[in-house]
């Protein structure tokens, strides 16, 4: 009568080995993980020390099965047999590695880290990928500046990603309404009549360092949707518009202090007709924005 150790589970006697010694130290670390498994559902997990022990246990024997598989199974078969997804197999390999190469008291500053959020009653990330990156050196309590700089580092590649969508479609607009000898501009009046759009040279705003291209501006009004009408996209991040229309503004108050500075020189020049012109000082006009010359 043949041993359990050798007489692998069913799940993997179809799997092809180079040897039966492979096979069977294959399916001894399967049988663990199976173990390591039925813990976990036994709730025998009292609180998160243990679940990151069980965690860090499992990513070990993962790589080592994956290790022993290598090049005899193909990675769909070993995401078979160790009954995890292919995504959860790479990541516990991804973990294990991390391990190896973390310095010793690593864990046990990651679980001193959870351990004080916890007394402060702060909310507690101890999972998989919470640890591969505290291993790796990472952040895994941004503060609110860091969660700020990433939602705007999102938000610009989805403007981006966004705006190159936009030119591809005009770039195909433009191709189609070529060939029908049509003008783009037409072609697009035609087929968008809600929409606008506005070209701006970087030059004058200051961000030819940043923008080596035009700044474009797309403005789409949709009237049937009342909360949020208008939708805006353009090839460069929010925060770049937002400083351009910032400037103009500034720009155009001045703009138009001084033209009531203009206006009142206009009356001065009317009243000094009668006298000479040639007595009258034009060059102490009291503006930033406007030069005016002898």
């Amino acid at each position: 009568m043949k041993t359990q150790t050798q007489n692998p589970n069913e799940s993997i006697m179809h799997y092809t080995f180079k040897t039966e010694a492979l096979r069977l130290k294959f399916y001894k670390v399967v049988k663990a993980l199976e173990e390591l498994s039925a813990k976990d559902s036994l709730s025998s997990l009292r609180n998160f020390e243990q679940v990151l022990d069980n965690t860090i246990k499992r990513s070990k024997l993962v790589l080592t099965a994956s290790q022993i598989a290598n090049k005899q199974l193909k990675q769909e078969e070993l995401s078979k047999a160790l009954k995890f997804s292919l995504p959860m197999v790479k990541k516990y390999i991804g973990l294990a590695k991390a391990l190896d190469e973390a310095e010793a008291e690593a864990v046990a500053n990651f679980k001193k880290l959870n351990q004080s959020r916890i007394n402060n009653g702060s909310k507690v990330n101890y999972g998989i990928d919470a640890l591969t990156k505290f291993l790796k050196g990472e952040e895994i309590y941004p503060s609110e500046e860091q969660q700020q700089a990433e939602e705007n580092r999102k938000e610009n590649d989805r403007l981006k990603k966004q705006a190159e969508a936009k030119a591809k479609a005009e770039a195909k607009a433009k191709e189609q309404a070529e060939a029908k000898g049509t003008s783009q501009a037409e072609a697009k009046a035609e087929a968008r009549p809600n929409e606008a759009r506005y070209l701006f040279n970087p030059v004058l705003f200051g961000f030819e360092n940043d923008v080596r291209e035009d700044i474009t501006l797309n403005i789409i009004h949709s009237p049937k949707n009342k909360a949020k009408p208008y939708l805006v996209s353009s090839n460069v991040p929010s925060f770049v518009l937002r400083a351009m229309f910032e400037k103009i503004l500034r720009h155009t108050e001045k703009c138009e202090a001084d033209k009531e500075i203009i206006e009142q020189y206009e009356q001065s020049l009317e009243d000094s007709l009668e006298d000479s012109l040639e007595d009258t000082d034009y060059t102490t006009f009291d503006s930033d924005h406007i030069r005016i010359a002898r």
